[in-house]
């Protein structure tokens, strides 16, 4: 079985794309009905879906519907919460240990889903974050910002390592891939 996760509104779907004929919907529901999402991802093993939105939460699915939970976790210090709309979340690529989300509080966080916790806050952001996406060694986080600021973030010090504008001030709004280049996997 081929799936493809895909949302729309309030509802994220799973579809069997080798399904010829009848409904190749193999699950759909609601997070939390009526806020939208606005990202949904797989992890590294395609057997476990997230979807995070406006509901101000990450959700976490398999891929036979059931739930297995939500980050942030309630906490009694309040620590963890997320309190912007949540536009873009990723898995790290080493086992799919570490999700890092973004949104409109301008700042990338990076959650353990382990201990089930943020661990890391990465700033530099002046606009609402629309992508981010971990390089393939997972040393480094790309970022990128409503108004087209691209960052990309050192994991190990939580530094910006560096930052990227479009000199013609075109606006990115779509951020598909970020490919390791120069030497190390650190862009030149």
């Amino acid at each position: 079985m081929a799936l493809l996760a895909a949302s729309g509104g309030d509802t994220v779907k799973l579809f069997d794309v080798s399904v010829q004929s009848g409904d190749p919907c193999t699950l759909s529901y609601a997070p939390s009905p009526g806020c939208l999402v606005n990202s949904v991802k797989w992890n590294h093993t395609n057997l476990v879906v997230a979807s995070a939105g406006d509901d101000k939460k990450i959700n976490f699915w398999r891929v036979n519907g059931h739930s297995m939970g939500t980050l942030p976790v309630p906490a009694a210090d309040g620590g963890d919460n997320i309190e912007e709309d949540v536009l873009c979340i990723n898995f790290s690529n080493k086992g799919s240990r570490y999700l890092c989300s973004g949104g409109s509080g301008q700042v990338v966080k990076i959650w353990d889903l382990q201990r089930k916790r943020c661990i890391k806050r990465l700033r530099g952001h002046t606009s609402t974050i629309t992508g981010a996406m971990y390089n393939c060694k997972d040393e480094h986080l790309a970022s990128i910002g409503l108004i087209g600021d691209l960052i990309v973030h050192n994991l190990a010090s939580g530094a910006k390592a560096t930052e990227l504008k479009d000199p013609n001030k075109q606006v990115p709004f779509v951020f598909h891939e970020v490919c390791s280049c120069g030497h190390n996997g650190i862009p030149p």
